[in-house]
């Protein structure tokens, strides 16, 4: 799992199920081996968390996690898994070696379109080598699901099977094992055992069977409402004298900050309108938890230091420079009810994993363009366990990149008010027209 949320993983698990697990690292497999220099580190603990890039830091260390014999890989952010059919990350590479050494793996992943049907194939490939041996193939078996798929809701939903309807169950099961059980679909003390034994046998045969599971909000209750709240600012004169180059690129026309910070070496922060916003939102609602996420560290950096030298207002720190120690404290700081600050500001690495469902009140300093980026930001409160509806401020500017942006995301692809499965391959096809906009 990425190195951010390894203590999360600790302090949820122990917090939630009572399972004791231990932090790896290249120090703690030296200490281990220090005490017994022939001892595989990875067999002195039983529940075992770590990063992929503690292989990357010693090669060794992936021999000895292979030789010890797991009964279960879970991967965290899956997603980042890279596969192509003419080469591999070598994070791919060191999970499958784990895999096959391994009798169960489990991948998780929130966002599972971020890398499209290639990344899809993959995750799949790490699962069962022998099924999914083939991109095409998979696509080729994929283009014959829907005829079964609608005849599997027909079951789901209790109605009578149509003659149309049952053909396509016969043409993927075979007349020998499935007509006994559609005849008695038509029979009333029977057709409830006759239903699910069918869909028992579609999971079986039918695309990836038990292979894939999709917990949709639809299926699981207990997500709340969300709510934009968009601040048209006007696009200070130093800003629009930075952007007049026709090649500056789209990353620094999203983070105008950054460009003048780049271009001038002066702070931004003493005329940039976004930060007289915050800190008036901050003094009219000083009860309130606001979780502030923007695309770079530095500029969350200087953003706190404007507030606490403008104002004297505190806030936390939360960015990819920390190190998780002063991360945990940061979000301890933050979640703290009784004497916590009221504003925590996050680098995009905000964004993964962590959960602050205690705070009903998200600031989007900046968007960045792939909508399961967006997504992934917005779920750090929209989780189980929210109380409230979440509130999404978007301070941006009337011109240029960022006002195109935010329409795109809302009106294109409504993924503020709710999410989307189709907004990651929908914004890869129109990618170069985004871009261009």
């Amino acid at each position: 799992m990425p190195p951010a949320l390894q203590n999360q993983w600790l302090v949820e698990l122990w917090r939630r199920f009572n399972l004791r697990f231990s932090l790896y690292d290249e120090e703690r497999c030296r200490a281990i081996e220090e005490s017994d220099q022939s001892a595989n580190p990875f067999l002195a603990e039983q529940l075992v968390i770590c990063s992929l890039s503690l292989f990357g830091q010693a090669p060794e260390r992936h021999r000895q996690a292979r030789a010890a014999g797991w009964d279960l890989l879970i991967v965290d952010e899956a997603h980042h898994l890279q596969w192509h059919v003419d080469q591999a990350g070598q994070d791919y590479l060191w999970v499958e070696a784990l895999a096959r050494e391994t009798r169960a793996v489990l991948l998780l992943t929130a966002t599972p379109e971020q890398l499209g049907r290639t990344g899809h194939f993959a995750r799949l490939r790490l699962l069962d080598p022998d099924r999914f041996h083939s991109p095409s193939a998979l696509r080729d078996e994929e283009a014959l699901f829907e005829p079964v798929a609608e005849a599997v809701d027909v079951l789901l939903s209790g109605q009578p099977l149509s003659t149309a309807a049952a053909e396509p169950l016969l043409r993927k099961l075979g007349e020998s094992e499935a007509l006994a059980l559609v005849h008695q679909l038509r029979q009333p003390g029977r057709k409830d055992d006759a239903r699910a034994a069918l869909i028992a046998m579609l999971l079986d045969r039918h695309g990836t069977g038990r292979v894939l599971f999709r917990n949709t909000r639809e299926r699981i209750q207990g997500f709340p409402a969300r709510r934009l709240h968009s601040y048209p600012l006007p696009l200070p004169e130093a800003y629009q004298h930075c952007l007049q180059d026709p090649d500056t690129p789209l990353s620094l026309r999203l983070t105008p900050e950054a460009l003048y910070r780049e271009t001038t070496g002066r702070p931004w922060w003493r005329f940039d309108p976004r930060v007289d916003w915050l800190i008036n939102r901050v003094k009219r609602h000083t009860r309130e938890k606001l979780l502030l996420i923007c695309a770079l560290a530095q500029s969350a950096r200087e953003l706190a230091e404007a507030l606490r030298v403008r104002e004297g207002i505190p806030s936390a720190l939360f960015h990819d420079e920390m190190s998780i120690v002063e991360r945990d404290r940061a979000a301890a700081w933050f979640a703290d009810k009784e004497s916590g600050c009221s504003l925590l500001i996050c680098s995009e690495i905000g964004s993964e994993g962590r959960n602050f469902q205690f705070a009903q009140h998200l600031v989007l300093f900046d968007l960045p363009l792939d909508p399961d980026l967006l997504e992934q930001r917005i779920g750090r409160l929209d989780r189980i366990g929210q109380q409230g509806d979440i509130q999404i401020h978007v301070p941006y500017f009337d011109q240029g990149a960022q006002a195109v942006l935010l329409r795109w995301h809302d009106q294109g692809l409504g993924v503020f008010a709710r999410t989307s499965p189709a907004a990651h391959t929908i914004y890869r096809r129109l990618e170069p027209a985004l871009v261009q906009a």
